[in-house]
């Protein structure tokens, strides 16, 4: 058994520390199964509120940024959780807002709000408490989706199809912003109208990953295995790679992916099954990563060049992967109990070298997962409810 102390720290309703002694599984120190994860502090840092998102705060290892809900607004603060201490709320948003992004590293908010009935996509600059009109639209237009860079320094703007039914061509942006100087990239794309649309970015942003999937002439989009099996309670047993599709469901266009080098403007396009890459989880620099159902996949760099490979198989409710890809960890319920537990594997090569039992007991519904950005953190945040029903937000930080 290896033995290990955890500051246990408790703000809020609790209002003291403790600490407690954590027993790994022996299956820790198997030679055989060993990641070769050293686990040396695990931190809980619990406190009452609704947290939208959290990130580590960038070149610091003992604060965390967290991203509050305010009601209608969005609140930033920042968490000590070594010394259990906290920053007021800094309210930056009291308008409703619809979805929100916090940048890895904590020094930029991403979030859609309403303005005389337009749609506003905004930045918000921690530092300087800037807040940038990126977007407008209104509400007959392509819905707008954004996804940051792993770094937190870059963001990714493209619409979605429109879901008209039509398979016209369509030119569209994928735009690229600096979140420091605002500059803007863009290239061009010519897809399908009628598309519903991926974009991943990879660590720095100079590269993106993107998918377009297509519905069928009512409209009907692909579905993940996830999404299936919870919506008719049962798994499909006749899934093509990639997607599930609901009753009656056939795709008008096969789905096509690219790559695309932003600097450059080089397009790639990926041939067919190869870039059938679902439910991104991030562009690491092995390649990009997947998930389907209980399949995880992997697309190697340089992308285009490989096949697509299967490298995980897994039912667990959270999949995470480090920006270097070399480490994927798995959150799950502990069998017949209503904790979780955290399991790290080492990758190499797209091929699984060693797995173990990081972390036992975290209570809650796991709402997110995140590597710190030199691959030496891993934050899970769980929510529970109080006697009083308000929200009871739990930090959990493994460092290794």
């Amino acid at each position: 058994m290896a033995l290990i102390v955890a500051g246990l720290l408790l703000c809020g309703c609790a209002g003291q520390e403790t600490s407690k002694t954590i027993v790994l599984p022996k299956e820790t120190e198997d030679a055989e199964n060993n990641a070769g994860i050293d686990v040396r502090d695990i931190k809980e840092y619990s406190f009452e509120g609704s947290v939208y998102s959290m990130t580590w705060k960038k070149e610091s290892r003992e604060e965390i940024c967290v991203l509050r809900d305010q009601g209608e607004g969005l609140g930033y603060q920042t968490m000590n959780i070594y010394q259990g201490t906290e920053s007021d709320i800094a309210v930056f948003e009291e308008r409703p807002v619809s979805v929100s992004q916090l940048a890895p590293g904590g020094q930029y908010v991403l979030y859609e709000t309403f303005d005389n009935n337009m749609i506003q996509l905004i930045l918000y600059r921690v530092q300087t408490g800037e807040k940038l009109v990126i977007h407008e639209r209104d509400g007959s237009m392509d819905t707008c989706c954004f996804r940051w860079s792993g770094d937190g320094t870059r963001f990714f703007v493209w619409p979605d199809g429109n879901y008209s039914g039509q398979n016209a061509v369509q030119m569209y942006p994928i735009c690229r912003y600096d979140a420091l100087s605002g500059e803007k990239t863009e290239i061009m794309m010519e897809g399908t109208e009628n598309a519903w649309r991926q974009a991943i970015p990879n660590e720095d942003g100079s590269k993106v990953y993107v998918r377009e999937e297509y519905p069928d002439q009512e409209g009907n989009v692909p579905i993940s295995s996830e999404e299936w099996l919870e919506l008719y309670g049962v798994e499909n047993t006749e899934l093509k790679t990639g997607a599930a599709y609901a009753d009656g469901y056939e795709p008008s266009l096969p789905g096509r992916s690219w790559v695309l080098e932003m600097d450059t403007a080089a397009i790639r396009e990926i041939d067919g099954e190869n870039g059938d890459i679902p439910n991104l989880i991030r562009y690491t620099d092995q390649g990009v990563i997947g998930r389907n159902g209980e399949e995880v996949w992997m697309m190697a760099e340089p992308l285009s060049e490989f096949p697509k490979e299967r490298i995980l198989m897994t039912d667990c409710e959270k999949v995470c992967v480090c920006g270097k890809g070399d480490h994927i960890f798995l959150l799950d319920r502990e069998s017949g109990t209503d904790t979780m537990q955290i399991m790290g594997i080492k990758v190499q090569d797209g091929e699984i070298v060693g797995r173990q039992v990081l972390y036992k007991g975290i209570n809650g519904y796991c709402s997110g997962v995140e590597v710190g950005a030199d691959d030496g953190e891993l934050i899970v945040q769980t929510i529970g409810y109080l006697e009083n029903g308000n929200s009871l937000a739990q930090v959990t930080v493994l460092e290794y």
